[in-house]
């Protein structure tokens, strides 16, 4: 896939993987806009991306919640005028016996 003038949201991008596939992407050319709830590394990763030529907007958002979700999306479109690629890449953990796990924890996790 080419990437060149795409624009990306990538969830979980304050580090990790999320992280590295936003450089990635920056590299090949794509507009990336990074989302996690941490605010500050986003704005770090951010402009590490642009000071290298990239093109990195940072956007802290608690994908727990829809309306910073539907924030995420709207300010997207509407700085970059479209939207290309949505990567799910953030995730959660549970540290709990398995045992003790309900049917509510289990499918907030998904």
């Amino acid at each position: 896939m080419k990437l060149q003038d795409k624009t990306c949201i990538i969830t979980g991008a304050s580090s990790g993987i999320g992280e590295s596939l936003a450089r990635g992407m920056a590299v090949q050319g794509a507009t990336v806009v990074l989302a996690a709830r941490r605010q500050e590394k986003l704005d770090q990763v951010a402009h590490e991306i642009n000071n290298s030529g990239g093109k990195a907007l940072a956007q802290e958002t608690d994908l727990t919640d829809p309306n910073q979700c539907k924030s995420l999306i709207a300010r997207t479109i509407e700085i970059y005028k479209k939207l290309d690629v949505l990567i799910l890449n953030a995730g959660v953990s549970m540290w709990t016996p398995f045992e003790d796990i309900n049917d509510v924890s289990f499918f907030e996790q998904l």
